[in-house]
């Protein structure tokens, strides 16, 4: 049985993409994982604290 072996990214391969990526990921030792999206009631803690301190 072969087994696919997973590319490993440079630090700069990953900015690259970051940048032109339309979801947010975070790179761990070469691999590249999706980062889940915040629920409402996240952005809605956010948006209060943000407001309280005049962001």
């Amino acid at each position: 049985m072969v087994l696919a072996t997973k590319k490993k990214f440079t630090p700069e391969e990953y900015l690259a993409m970051e940048q032109a990526a339309e979801y947010k990921s975070e790179f761990f030792q070469g691999e590249i994982f999706a980062m889940a999206g915040g629920s409402f009631n996240h952005n809605v803690i956010v948006g209060n604290t943000l407001r309280y301190f005049h962001f």
